[in-house]
């Protein structure tokens, strides 16, 4: 499969559990396109995304803020840039009611994937690594945890656009962690404006049936 970036940006997020709240760090312009470096960290979110089979699927609501807010980018009635910040914006407010959650940088990529339109939005968390410096000792280096992505869900644009005409097909894909108990978490769901009615998590359905047979 090839891809292309269309839009790239990160946004770092700071929470506080202790007094609850959270703080928004966010780059002043998106990534300027084409960048390797950009292609590079994609190309290894994508592989880690498609390598993971354990997955949900759902619906974006129609009309939610979600919804309209990216109708409008799509009609280009609105930047890229100025979509993440709308986006972070609406993040830090789902934050806000979840205490225990925590930060990291979001990430949203719009790709063609094989040619067809794709969105994804990511919460990516910094990770302690060994690296060895110029003097060949080992020393302790950040480094972004596309391992264990704490949150990502990748948005099928052309199956979102045409929502109306199939009204059960799934058209956005989460990766929820390498644990098979791991669930979607609520505030992410919340911000991409989810149809609970429609979320299908395979893993739970497997689990029932596996309860059931014993």
């Amino acid at each position: 499969m090839e891809f292309k970036l269309q839009g790239f940006v990160f946004h770092k997020i700071v929470t506080n559990q202790r007094d609850k709240s959270v703080v928004l760090v966010p780059r002043e312009r998106q990534i300027e396109l084409p960048e390797p470096k950009a292609d590079t960290l994609v190309n290894t979110i994508l592989t880690s995304y498609q390598g993971e089979g354990n997955m949900a699927y759902a619906r974006i609501l129609a009309d939610s803020w979600f919804d309209m807010k990216t109708k409008r980018y799509f009609a280009k009635e609105l930047g890229f840039y100025q979509f993440s910040r709308d986006t972070l914006a609406q993040l830090k407010i789902e934050l806000e009611r979840a205490p225990l959650a925590t930060g990291g940088f979001l990430t949203i990529i719009d790709y063609l994937l094989d040619g067809q339109p794709n969105l994804m939005i990511v919460l990516i968390k910094n990770a302690k690594g060994i690296g060895i410096d110029e003097n060949l000792n080992l020393e302790e280096i950040d480094t972004l945890d596309i391992d264990k992505l704490h949150f990502a869900a990748n948005i099928d644009i052309s199956r979102w656009q045409e929502a109306d005409k199939d009204l059960e097909a799934p058209h956005v894909s989460f990766l929820k962690g390498k644990n098979r108990n791991d669930t979607v978490v609520g505030y992410f769901k919340s911000l991409l404006g989810i149809d609970e009615e429609a979320y299908l998590d395979p893993s739970k359905h497997t689990q029932q049936l596996v309860t059931l047979i014993k």
